[in-house]
């Protein structure tokens, strides 16, 4: 490797404006689009980024994806959802294959799964992982799940993300001219380990990231490394100088929060959007204004335990939202396509006589039916039912009929169009919104972490409050993070 750059971009900034622009600018040197190499955190960030810049699409990756081109691997072999329930069911432990973030879609061994990688990115001792962090199961079936785990890979030559990037180290080097590294607050150890295996058939590495958003720690994500390298290679540093999203006020209160309860960082100046912004705080939730549906809102909350709280607040002022993680929100879920389903085949009925609905359709109202017009509807036959309430056709608990027809009386519709959106703060990386709610609020599991490393837990609050465009309400509840 001959030249490096290490670009710092604060929320906002445009890091991906910036490295488009860098990648654009070394093929018009002339630098071959085949020759540029991109490693972005997610597959869908790389390939956008490819595309915008004119490289090479099959260049642009996570690590994970070129690990396993580097392994020569196929997707049989990959340890996918489907796997780890068949898993589960040879070591009667419940795992989903949710992610750490899905509390509410987790079994007892998807948490014993979290440990385990937290355990691996570490290079540290399963058994410490569980002392330290566990609150559910035993530390007897946990060893037991984790010596069964390992065999079972073994035994079927299965590869999860961990060892395609353990095994990937040392099996070939890649070779390009440029390779440009997206997100690299996220990297672990073991991913910038593998980064470093490649350096001698690279040219020139370009890496951009912003080290206060580094909130995968839970993954061994090393927000400070990008630093390392950048004094161990004499790289050249860029700051980008200005945010696109942040108005004054948001940007004073997010570097004043980042420089009082971040360490190990590096502080980055760089000048508002625009004057003004407002931020209002909240005792609790009863005293926040109802977001309106037709301004673009994210609510953001830290654990999925706290998302009953948020919806009802929500539901007892009639305010249709959507879900961004976790389980679907009321308005995506197939009993509100049969309730849709049900109000246009009247409308067709009383239009042409007939109700006229597709195969979807169909499917939605045979599923979520009630059994007293069930027969109608197996029949494609509804003129004897057709002038009956959706609440008397469409089965569904009692709360969801009453916000439904709440939502009814004061749109029109009981699924009325909505820039309203529920998100945990981590799902909500890399998105913005004209109004933030951040609600404080952590569970006694989240809380007892936080007060082993305050740091980590100060990186996910600075990104929930770094959302805005233009107002931001915090609210606080219970265990609230007391720095925000």
């Amino acid at each position: 490797m001959n030249e490096s750059t290490v670009v710092y971009g604060a929320p906002g900034c445009g890091k991906s404006t910036y490295l488009i622009g860098q990648m654009k600018r070394r093929i018009e040197r002339g630098v071959a689009p085949a020759s540029i190499g991109l490693v972005s955190f997610t597959r869908a960030a790389a390939r956008e980024l490819a595309k915008r810049a004119g490289v090479t699409s099959g260049n642009a990756a996570t690590l994970h994806s070129y690990a396993f081109r580097l392994l020569g691997l196929n997707r049989d072999q990959v340890v996918d959802r489907p796997k780890l329930r068949q898993f589960s069911k040879i070591v009667k432990v419940e795992t989903t294959g949710a992610s750490v973030y899905d509390e509410e879609l987790q079994g007892r061994g998807d948490r014993y799964m979290s440990l385990i990688q937290w355990a691996r990115a570490r290079r540290s001792d399963p058994v410490e992982a569980f002392n330290l962090l566990a609150d559910d199961g035993t530390l007897t079936e946990f060893v037991y799940y984790a010596e069964h785990y390992a065999r079972w890979k073994s035994a079927n030559g299965y590869y999860d993300f961990d060892d395609m990037i353990d095994q990937a180290k040392g099996t070939t080097s890649l070779d390009f001219d440029v390779l440009f590294l997206d997100e690299a607050q996220d990297f672990s150890r073991a991913q910038w380990e593998l980064i470093e295996s490649w350096l001698p058939g690279v040219g020139e590495v370009v890496i951009a990231l912003d080290d206060d958003q580094a909130i995968h720690e839970w993954a061994g994500a090393l927000a400070g490394k990008a630093f390392e390298f950048e004094q161990e290679h004499g790289s050249e540093r860029v700051v980008l100088e200005r945010s696109h999203r942040l108005p004054r006020v948001m940007r004073d209160f997010a570097v004043d929060f980042a420089r009082d309860n971040i360490r190990n960082r590096v502080d980055k100046e760089y000048r508002p959007v625009r004057e003004g912004g407002e931020i209002l705080r909240h005792g609790n939730l009863r005293s926040v204004p109802a977001p309106q549906p037709q301004t673009e809102t994210l609510i953001l909350f830290r654990n999925h335990s706290l998302r009953e709280e948020i919806e009802s607040w929500l539901q007892d002022h009639a305010v249709p939202y959507l879900t961004d993680s976790g389980k679907p929100g009321p308005l995506q879920s197939r009993a509100v396509g049969a309730v849709n389903a049900w109000r246009k085949a009247a409308e067709n009925v009383a239009a042409i006589g007939m109700p006229a609905l597709n195969d979807r359709q169909w499917r939605d109202l045979r599923t979520c039916a009630l059994p007293s017009v069930r027969r109608y509807i197996e029949r494609e036959d509804l003129e004897a039912v057709i002038d009956r309430h959706w609440s008397l056709v469409i089965r569904m608990p009692q709360p969801m009929v009453q916000y439904l027809r709440r939502l009814e009386r004061s749109y029109g519709t009981p699924s009325p169009m909505t820039q309203v959106r529920l998100s945990t703060i981590h799902g909500s990386k890399g998105r913005e919104a004209d109004r933030v709610i951040l609600y404080n609020s952590m569970s006694e599991r989240t809380a007892r972490a936080a007060s082993q490393n305050a740091d980590a837990e100060s990186r996910v609050m600075y990104v929930g409050l770094t959302r805005a465009r233009h107002r931001l309400d915090i609210v606080r509840g219970d265990n609230p993070f007391e720095g925000v």
